[in-house]
């Protein structure tokens, strides 16, 4: 679980560090998740995983600062997937999410598209090390 959610985006990051930094005005995006801002219970590995990208994504953003690469992260909530099938197929899973969102209702992928697409473009030149946020409000309980 943190191979696959922190550790692969730690070698990626890695891998292209030199590229990003060398023309100034790149941006990196993290696909992190809800949980890398808080916790649930059962899922420790992948809540500790998801933390540990948020601080990746400062950190990376205070080194890469100086050279003009904004490292940011995106943190969706519970989204309509082939990932989440099975939780939506839950009933008691699928009512406890609707229940405490309070938009009502799961995201469908198609909703991540303009913070993406924000944190991607030159409206975001200023903003690093940030974590954005697109629950439907969940977090804000």
């Amino acid at each position: 679980m943190v191979g696959l959610n922190l550790q692969s985006c730690w070698l990626l990051a890695k891998a292209t560090s030199a590229r990003l930094q060398a023309d100034g005005g790149r941006k990196l995006i993290n696909v992190d998740s809800t949980l890398g801002l808080v916790a649930i219970r059962d899922n420790s590995a992948y809540v500790a995983a998801k933390h540990g990208l948020v601080g990746l994504t400062r950190a990376l953003a205070l080194e890469w600062g100086r050279r003009n690469v904004q490292v940011n992260a995106l943190a969706p909530g519970m989204v309509e997937t082939e990932m989440t099938r099975r939780a939506l197929a839950d009933e008691a899973i699928a009512k406890w999410a609707i229940r405490n969102t309070p938009l009502g209702r799961w995201a469908q992928p198609e909703e991540m598209v303009g913070a993406a697409v924000f944190l991607a473009s030159n409206a975001s030149n200023f903003v690093t090390g940030q974590v954005i946020v697109v629950d439907g409000g969940w977090t804000t309980q």
